[in-house]
This record gives C-alpha cells, structure tokens and sequence, in this order.
C-alpha cells in the first residue's frame, strides 16, 4: 500500500482530466455535426425553393402553351408563337429536372449526416426550434464561453498548467508499506512455522538519466503552445461572429431588394400578358416577362436561402444550439 506516493497521485489526476477533456471534444464534435446538418437542411429548403418557382412557372408556361394553341387554331396567332410557348414550356421542363435530382442528392446527404437510410426531409419549421441569435447577442465575452471549442482549449490549458506545477512530484521520495505472511516448514529458530512480515520501504529517484528534466522542458513548450493556439481561436471566434453578423444583416437587405425586384417583374408580365392578348405584340414580350419574372423569383429564392445560412452561421458562431426536437 502507498503512503505517500505524489508520482502516482498526480498520475491519476491527470487521467482524470484527459477524460473531461475527452467528453468536452465529445460536445463539440456533436457541434460540429449539428452544423453540417442544418448547413445540410438549408440546402434542401433552398432546393425545395428554387423547385416552387419552376413549378409556377411551369404554370404559367402551360396556360400560356394551351392560349397560343386557342389562338392558333381560331386563326387569330401564328404557329410561331405557339413554337415559342412550347420551347419555353420545354426549357422549364429541363431545368425542373435537374433541381429535382439536385433535391434527391441534398435529401441524401442530410440523411446521411441523420443516420438515416436513404432520403430525409425534415419539417419546414425546424429551424424555429433553436433559440434566437442576433446581432446584440455578439458582445461580451460570455458568447465565447458558449463554444465547445472554447471550452475545450480553456480546458486543456488548465490541465498544462497544473501539469506542469506538478512536476515537483517527479522529485519527491516514495514510501510504501508491505506487509505480507508466511509458511516455514520446518520451523527454524529465527523464524517460526507461521508468521507475517511488515516493511517500511522509502524510495528516492536520485538520477534517471535526465528524463525528469526533459518532461519539464516539454511541459512548458506543450503550455505555451495551448496559450497561443487559445488566444488565436479567441480571435478567430470573434472574427466568425463579426463577419456572420454582417453576412447577416447583407443577406437581409439582399432579399429586400430581391422581392421588390420580383414584385416589378410580376406586374411587367401581366401589362405584356394583357397586350398580347389584346393582340397589340407578339407573344416575344411575353415569354422576356416571363423569364424575367422567373430569374427574378429565382434570385429571392437564392437571398431567402441566403439568410437562411447567414442565421445558422451566426448561431453556431455564437454556439447557441438548438433546443427541443432539433437537437
């Protein structure tokens, strides 16, 4: 049994500390991949989006196909118009496909990310589940102390420096207690037939070779590293928080402009709509309007995503996580 063993002692402490910081490295790899997956389903919603807008403008392309059609046949359009409407239809055609299979391959990479077997498309509202995160939320320290990363290289350069305070244990004596029976058959006069001994046994490393010494000069170097390399993800958290806080508030005024652009390609494609059918042009305008209307929804599409991302980067900046059903 040791009585005073400081060596061993401190061994044990430090194993401790290797399994807290092994669990907070737990916690922030679980940040990590709570990222990936919101990163994941905002791509999905972005996708679904962009889906929508070709959708209504398959629509829009379909009625206006079956009107050049009712007019071809009246007598009152040309089969060039009707030519017209029909490869706008097609053109459509094609690029809903390929947001279709760009959605099936989101769809799979979130569900990879889930665990899940095969396609996975969460709710719309899943998002709303984490807690706000906003640009007065950025100052102060106690957005830092929200990161698990954070927590983690405070942690580890905690344990380095009493790591390194304990290296007076190195030098420190040992002493132990033995106490052990035993059998002596035939019994001799110095020592009986049965019996136990018990010893006092002091141990004190005088020279190993300088092992004692290069565990300290490693120490400090291992101490000083974990001091920048903290200061330096300080830095950076700080710079991710400012970027993604006016990532932010640009992708919010983007989607601004973005609707009122759309809003004035929506009434554009009406005023054409209403002169070619009252046969004042040809349907050209018509099919300009309606493209422009569909790039235009399109671009929102892209600014809403856009916000969308800019939200979920400035919470995991700020290491806010989701709460409820979402986590």
């Amino acid at each position: 049994m040791p009585l005073f063993a400081p060596a061993r002692w401190v061994t044990w402490r430090r194993a401790r500390d290797q399994a807290a910081l092994a669990r907070l490295n737990t916690d922030e790899m679980r940040r990590q991949i709570i990222g990936a997956v919101a990163r994941a389903y905002v791509t999905v919603l972005a996708q679904r989006r962009l889906i929508d807008v070709q959708e209504r403008a398959r629509n829009n392309a379909a009625a206006h196909v079956d009107f050049a059609a009712g007019r071809f046949a009246r007598g009152a359009g040309s089969r060039l118009d009707l030519l017209r409407a029909r490869q706008a239809a097609a053109v459509i055609d094609t690029q809903r496909e390929s947001l279709r299979l760009g959605l099936a391959r989101a769809r799979e990479a979130l569900g990879v990310l889930l665990g899940e077997e095969g396609e996975v498309d969460l709710p719309e509202d899943t998002l709303v589940a984490w807690p706000k995160a906003e640009a007065t939320e950025v100052q102060g320290a106690a957005s830092l102390r929200r990161r698990k990363d954070i927590a983690v290289a405070e942690r580890k350069l905690a344990y380095l420096k009493r790591s390194l305070q304990d290296d007076w244990t190195d030098y420190a004596p040992a002493l132990t207690a033995i106490a052990q029976p035993f059998h002596q058959n035939p019994a001799t006069l110095t020592q009986p037939e049965w019996g136990w001994a018990a010893y006092l046994v002091l141990g004190v490393p005088l020279y190993d070779g300088g092992a004692r010494y290069g565990a300290a000069t490693e120490r400090r170097a291992l101490l000083r590293q974990a001091e920048i390399a903290l200061e330096g993800l300080e830095r950076q958290v700080r710079s991710e928080v400012r970027v993604a806080t006016q990532a932010l508030e640009r992708s919010r005024a983007t989607l601004g402009a973005a609707r009122e652009s759309a809003r004035i390609a929506r009434e554009a494609l009406q005023l054409a709509d209403k002169a070619w059918r009252a046969g004042a042009t040809t349907n050209f305008e018509v099919l300009d309007a309606e493209v422009r209307l569909r790039d235009a929804e399109t671009v929102v599409s892209q600014a809403e995503d856009s916000v969308r991302q800019s939200e979920v980067e400035l919470k995991l900046a700020l290491g806010v996580w989701p709460r409820g059903p979402a986590h």
